[in-house]
């Protein structure tokens, strides 16, 4: 309830509040619907038919998008407190205050992961083309799809990730023009120069030390199965690849991370339970607190990421 509230109740924060969401709401409540995902649409008109406060979109958003992370953490993860530490401190939550769309569609994407251990491809699917119903973007979960099913060894996961690292950093121009192609409105993202250099995250520190245990250490140990473990974990490899890859180039492939990222909500509790002495453990995890706060002051506070701090609410208007 505190973070749905928080969420719920902004009012004016978020580089796209007024830019695309407010008034999107309000062009899509008149019938202007030019270049806006099906899903993202109706359920505008579904609030629409409630009210004509624009600011219940966010009301209803916030809710979906913190209550599908919920359940990602309750079914999926071995530490849902962490998780939701990691959650908070990690960014997640603050940029989907800006990431509307792009939030929501990710918390459905999460909860795939379940059907995809589950060998339930057809609800994966279906749960994957609603996502890209909010988002389009989000059909490039069909690609770590086979990652989630198929067991794949250390050093194939490895070449994996490598494979992709040199695939972005040599064809960004050929996916440009697959994206002028199919999803002209996100063509943009290859023009700006918002996001070509990017500032060195300690977050990104963090992933590596993850992958890195999860490369050395047999996942397995861990409790849950290798299913579950290799699955987080061959994720985690995909983010960490694209970050990698994303430091000084188009600003579209670090937006595509964010669907990958989201792997350490859980892969970071799965990566400390692999530690078998429990100082150690308890030592591990405070170093990794520490390091998400530390990412939280310089990439809210100091960079004012997305535009969403100081925090202004419904009652200031």
């Amino acid at each position: 309830m505190i973070l749905f509230l928080i969420a719920a109740l902004r009012y004016g924060i978020g580089t796209d509040y007024w830019f695309r969401y407010a008034p999107g709401f309000e062009q899509i409540q008149r019938g202007d619907v030019d270049g806006q995902e099906i899903g993202w649409v109706l359920l505008n008109k579904a609030v629409g038919l409630l009210t004509d406060d624009y600011q219940w979109i966010f009301v209803v958003t916030s809710f979906l998008t913190i209550a599908l992370f919920y359940r990602f953490f309750l079914r999926m993860s071995i530490n849902p407190a962490l998780s939701v530490f990691i959650y908070v401190f990690g960014g997640f939550y603050l940029e989907d205050f800006n990431l509307v769309k792009q939030g929501l569609a990710i918390a459905i994407l999460v909860n795939t992961i379940e059907f995809a251990l589950r060998k339930k491809h057809l609800a994966f699917v279906l749960a994957t083309l609603l996502a890209a119903s909010f988002h389009v973007s989000a059909l490039v979960w069909f690609a770590v799809w086979p990652l989630m099913w198929i067991r794949v060894s250390r050093a194939a996961r490895i070449a994996i990730a490598l494979a992709m690292i040199v695939i972005i950093l040599v064809v960004p121009q050929t996916v440009s023009l697959l994206v002028e192609q199919f999803a002209p409105h996100y063509a943009w993202y290859f023009e700006s120069n918002y996001g070509v250099t990017r500032k060195i995250d300690p977050a990104i520190v963090v992933v590596a030390v993850a992958v890195f245990a999860f490369t050395l250490v047999k996942v397995g140990q861990a409790g849950r199965g290798d299913r579950y473990a290799d699955s987080i974990v061959n994720v985690l490899a995909v983010s960490t690849a694209v970050l990698v890859a994303t430091t000084t180039i188009a600003y579209l492939f670090s937006r595509l991370d964010y669907y990958f990222a989201p792997a350490e909500l859980v892969a970071v509790p799965l990566a400390l339970s692999l530690v078998r002495s429990q100082l150690a453990r308890h030592v591990l995890t405070v170093a990794f607190m520490s390091a998400y706060m530390t990412s939280f002051v310089f990439q809210f506070l100091i960079w004012n990421a997305h535009g969403v701090l100081p925090y202004a609410s419904v009652f200031s208007r």
